[in-house]
């Protein structure tokens, strides 16, 4: 049964099967009005508009119409589909194909490349609405990031050699000087990947490391010593890691490296070491947990380190992390 059109709404189908119905029985514009509710300019409108070939009126070819109009009547705001070089630069700089500095997020280039000319949310809108090839560049897929709430911590003695994130200086917290780096480990099916992540800048290091089982935390001892001698003394001070036991030989990268001291965040506390979790989100997006990269090598891994230090960050104010950091990742 057919409900009478409501005023201020758009001609549905069904409104125009009725008027196709009605004109057949050669009822007039008014007549029309009255039997539906659609003032009588509306349905002229309507019927005038949407002719077909033979001047006459169709409600399927209406409706075609009708959607092909609504389209096309955004084009004028959509301004990345009414622009290809803005759309190609925005594929190139996503898709990482233009420099050796990686693939951007919309974020990252909206506010540099494009100067701030579109919103970051526009890009998310135009990938989502006409380039669905590219969602799997974006972060997460496109996918809201979700929240997790704190988890209550577990009663665990804390292992009495390990010093105590609280013993840490202040200093640390305030992220005012560089030379504060938080570490962990990437774990892959072909070994792991050691990262540091500086406080201040979000400057990267890193090595991969194969061994796996007895010997790692020698192995990444060795790591850490062998990347923060190739470091100023003014920009290495202190190192907080968590409470795995791969960090068990924390005590020999102390002896090597001078005047540098190591602290262990509380055990599940991952949001003690915001920093470099954040980070290593970033490199996963390179070597995706579960994947197996069968000819992988450390020179992959610092190719990866290299295009996120080149990357401007929205919170160093877009700068990259090698320009806060005072050295490039990519001299010795």
């Amino acid at each position: 049964m057919y409900t009478k059109h409501r005023a201020s709404l758009h001609l549905t189908q069904e409104d125009r099967f009725v008027i196709e119905t009605l004109l057949q029985e050669h009822y007039s514009y008014r007549n029309i009005e009255e039997s539906t509710g659609i003032p009588f300019f509306t349905v002229g409108r309507e019927i005038e508009r949407n002719k077909d070939s033979r001047g006459r009126y169709s409600a399927k070819v209406a409706e075609e119409k009708s959607k092909e109009r609504r389209l096309n009547s955004k084009r004028s705001s959509q301004k990345i589909e009414t622009n290809y070089p803005i759309a190609k630069i925005i594929e190139e700089h996503l898709s990482g194909t233009d420099s050796l500095h990686g693939d951007w997020s919309p974020e990252v280039i909206a506010n540099t490349v494009l100067k701030g000319k579109i919103c970051h949310q526009t890009i998310y809108s135009w990938i989502k609405r006409s380039r669905k090839d590219l969602l799997h560049l974006l972060p997460h897929q496109g996918r809201r990031r979700i929240k997790y709430g704190q988890k209550k911590a577990r009663l665990v003695a804390y292992r009495a050699l390990m010093p105590s994130i609280e013993e840490r200086p202040e200093e640390v917290l305030s992220r005012e000087k560089i030379g504060h780096y938080e570490g962990d480990t990437i774990v892959l099916k072909e070994g792991r990947i050691h990262t540091l992540a500086e406080r201040k800048s979000r400057f990267l290091l890193g090595e991969l490391i194969t061994v796996k089982g007895t010997g790692l935390a020698w192995h990444i001892s060795e790591s850490a010593i062998k990347i923060f001698s190739k470091i100023p003394k003014t920009h290495r001070k202190t190192l907080t890691y968590d409470r795995g036991s791969e960090f068990s030989w924390w005590n020999e990268v102390e002896k090597n490296v001078t005047k540098f001291k190591i602290y262990f965040a509380h055990p599940y506390h991952s949001w003690e070491r915001g920093t470099n979790e954040r980070s290593n989100g970033l490199i996963r997006r390179y070597f995706p947990k579960g994947e197996k990269f069968a000819t992988i090598k450390d020179e992959d891994v610092q190719k990866v380190l290299s295009m996120i230090n080149h990357r401007p960050r929205k919170i160093l104010r877009w700068k990259t992390p090698c320009e806060v950091f005072g050295r490039c990742c990519s001299s010795g």
